[in-house]
């Protein structure tokens, strides 16, 4: 069970960790970087908790390294293009592709538009963040037609594997001997330490190393002027940080989502060599948080985004309900949230519900996964429409728990409800907007209630204008004029 007590005392131990060794290694180690209290991301960290037998981290251990084997020989099976020498290019972009379908229709969804402006100097170097495990075997013939980008699949030659691997068993030795010497230290403490030595010794940090190694190399042999990135706390970006340091290259961190209450990673810094140059936020909202935090240390620039969107101000109607369900790309969380909608829809029957798909969510891994969603009925729908806005715009109401989407749902004059859980830290990612137009509920009875009371609700004319507000505060209109 988590709260927000265990989830700081977590986040202490890793700050301590960090400040302790502050090397490459420590951050290509993910396990050391918690981007914020999702309770799916913190199932990792359970064991800390708990006290186990050494025999089960001896077995974490070997299964660990037997994965890190595994890995390297599949990847030689994997499509990653040769890097380009030379070339006439200023920027270098950080990128995700989370979907090939979307990717090779042009959808970006983390720069949207950013840089369409300055498409001939803008090279693109593209992270598999896909969940299909065939997406890495892809060949060029099967992804868009176009020579501006670069896809890294974490391939790997013999002998780099080989100094890598030492270079990584060297540091777990290194932590090994540190949680040995912190026998007056707590439990839980201990704990930390050897996980962090164990996930030293695994396939993500190899990935990192990789990465890191790759990246640098690209951008020293086309004589890059200028990087970009995400802005989310994951470990890549520290890295990109740390070569634009070590390179005198100027390194802009785009935040392109939301930052939620329990932000950690994205706030860690023991090193200022793993800092960007420059902060480019994407609302208002965030905005305010990033420069409170980093000026005048980083410089802060609101840049807005191209996703920015004035929505219509004309209130919907409540005589009828309609529920859009927006998950994240999460199966498991996905699936208690339809499993959710169906509870209700046996006991209830005064709303219909649309199940929006996170782009990493495949449907039909979705349904192989767990059969007994194919039991849909007329009251819920997984929408096939190629953008997210039609579907809101067919509907009055919306389950949520962590996308940023909550926000651009208030534009469009949902009334938003954040489905709450028992022993969890919340993850609203609408926690910024105080007002009681959002409503919190943990049960189907609950939704039921409330959603009822809105239709018979006359005047909310004042909610929808906060609602308003709030949502036109967290994309800001975008900004050419600020150089890129």
């Amino acid at each position: 069970m988590w709260n927000l007590k265990r989830y700081k005392k977590l986040c202490k131990f890793s700050e301590k960790a960090q400040y302790k060794n502050q090397n490459i290694l420590t951050a290509c180690n993910s396990y050391l970087h918690i981007i914020r209290a999702h309770p799916f991301i913190l199932n990792r960290y359970q064991n800390i908790f708990n006290n186990k037998s050494f025999i089960f981290y001896i077995l974490i251990f070997i299964k660990n390294v037997f994965e890190i084997f595994i890995k390297f020989l599949i990847q030689f099976f994997y499509f990653e293009g040769r890097i380009p020498k030379n070339k006439n290019y200023e920027i270098l972009a950080l990128a995700h592709i989370t979907n090939f379908d979307s990717f090779n229709k042009n959808i970006d969804y983390q720069y949207g538009d950013f840089f369409k402006k300055k498409t001939k100097k803008i090279y693109y170097f593209y992270l598999n963040s896909s969940k299909n495990k065939y997406d890495k075997f892809r060949s060029k013939k099967s992804l868009k037609d176009n020579n501006n980008y670069y896809l890294f699949n974490n391939k790997v030659s013999t002998y780099n594997f080989i100094k890598y691997l030492l270079i990584i068993f060297k540091e777990f030795i290194i932590l090994f001997r540190q949680f040995l010497k912190k026998n007056n230290t707590n439990n839980e403490e201990r704990n930390f330490l050897l996980n962090t030595a164990l996930n030293v010794v695994t396939q993500s940090t190899m990935q990192n190393l990789i990465f890191y190694n790759k990246f640098k190399y690209f951008v020293k042999v086309n004589s890059i002027k200028k990087i970009i990135t995400t802005f989310e706390g994951h470990p890549f970006e520290k890295l990109i940080f740390k070569i634009g340091s070590e390179m005198s290259i100027p390194v802009d961190a785009y935040q392109h989502s939301l930052i939620s209450d329990s932000q950690h990673s994205m706030f860690t810094y023991p090193n200022k060599e793993f800092k960007p140059k420059r902060i480019l936020a994407c609302g208002k909202n965030t905005f305010t948080i990033l420069k409170n935090f980093f000026y005048p240390e980083i410089d802060v620039e609101l840049i807005g985004s191209t996703k920015y969107k004035k929505y219509s101000s004309k209130s919907k109607s409540y005589k009828s309900l309609r529920c859009l369900v927006v998950p994240e790309g999460f199966y498991k969380e996905t699936t208690q949230m339809i499993s959710f909608c169906l509870d209700y829809i046996k006991k209830f029957n005064n709303i219909n519900f649309l199940v929006r798909l996170h782009p990493e969510v495949n449907k039909k891994k979705l349904f192989k996964i767990n059969p007994q969603l194919k039991l849909l009925n007329s009251n819920l729908e997984i929408s096939s429409r190629i953008n997210i806005i039609d579907d809101a715009k067919n509907c009055n109401l919306l389950l949520y728990r962590g996308t940023t989407f909550a926000a651009d749902a208030l534009g469009l004059n949902l009334k938003p409800f954040y489905l709450k859980k028992n022993n969890e830290i919340e993850i609203d990612s609408l926690w910024m907007f105080k007002n009681k137009f959002k409503e919190k509920i943990k049960n189907i009875e609950e939704f039921n209630k409330s959603s009822l009371k809105i239709k018979n609700k006359k005047k909310i004319k004042n909610e929808l204008k906060k609602a308003s507000l709030f949502s036109k505060n967290f994309y800001g209109k975008f900004d050419y004029k600020i150089k890129i």
